[in-house]
């Protein structure tokens, strides 16, 4: 069922794409289970891979391979009410998506791909390792404590201490992991909790970030969002005197 968002016969391979993308993340398994060994993800890729040109038909007849990691699973239906649901919530998504230029419409397709991928695998360790490369692509950082203030930056002045506090827990755990193998803390839980800033950080990029050029000015506007109101007008009052003087100086040229 594509819920009536693909009718067009030129839409385009990416925006069809994208689209499948968003429905998958809205799909997510949103309960907790750390016993569970299957992937969270409740839509997920099938056992046969093929490539496709851009056009969306098949690159050439042989190009397929399945994949190793696959578990056979029933279909996922949704019931009526969820479809409705997904369907009514969608298209907003999209009309956002498509106002973005073209350059983060790329960072936001390349990081969803991460992102559903991460959550189809069964090694709980795995998903989460990769969701967190999932913030890197989408806050153009692989700097934890950069990436950690720019997350902050996107929530309410009075959540930030704790959305800190909790993305600091969530980096000790990531560190350890990599270099000593720490496994003290359920993955599972950690995979949910760090998918909330994920979602966040989509968010602020599908609201805000058609008001700017490109992914750089998106990102720049979050370190700068993050200082003091007093801090802002005064870099406010110097950027004003430098373009004043800047103009006088290009009217007497």
């Amino acid at each position: 069922d594509h819920l009536g968002l693909c009718e067009s016969t030129s839409f385009h391979v990416l925006e069809f794409t994208v689209n499948i993308l968003f429905l998958t993340v809205a799909v997510f398994r949103d309960t907790y289970n750390g016993n569970n060994p299957k992937p969270i993800n409740l839509v997920r890729a099938g056992e046969v891979f093929t490539l496709h040109d851009i056009k969306g038909e098949c690159a050439h007849s042989n190009s397929c391979w399945t994949s190793d990691n696959y578990d056979i699973t029933k279909i996922q239906a949704l019931s009526d009410s969820r479809k409705a649901e997904i369907k009514k919530k969608l298209p907003s998504i999209f009309k956002k998506f498509s106002g973005l230029n073209e350059g983060v419409r790329h960072v936001l397709q390349k990081a969803l791909n991460v992102y559903v991928t991460a959550f189809d695998e069964t090694d709980k360790h795995l998903c989460f390792l990769k969701a967190w490369i999932v913030l890197e692509i989408l806050l153009n950082s692989d700097r934890n404590d950069q990436l950690i203030q720019r997350v902050v930056s996107i929530y309410h002045e009075k959540d930030k201490v704790f959305v800190r506090q909790d993305l600091e827990c969530l980096k000790e755990y990531r560190n350890e992991y990599v270099h000593s193998g720490n496994q003290y803390v359920d993955p599972l839980i950690t995979c949910f909790r760090l998918q909330k800033y994920i979602r966040a950080v989509v968010n602020y990029h599908l609201r805000i970030s058609s008001q700017f050029e490109n992914l750089n000015e998106s990102i720049n506007f979050l370190d700068t969002y993050k200082l003091q109101k007093d801090t802002l007008r005064k870099k406010k009052r110097i950027l004003d005197m430098a373009l004043k003087i800047k103009e006088k100086n290009i009217q007497k040229v």
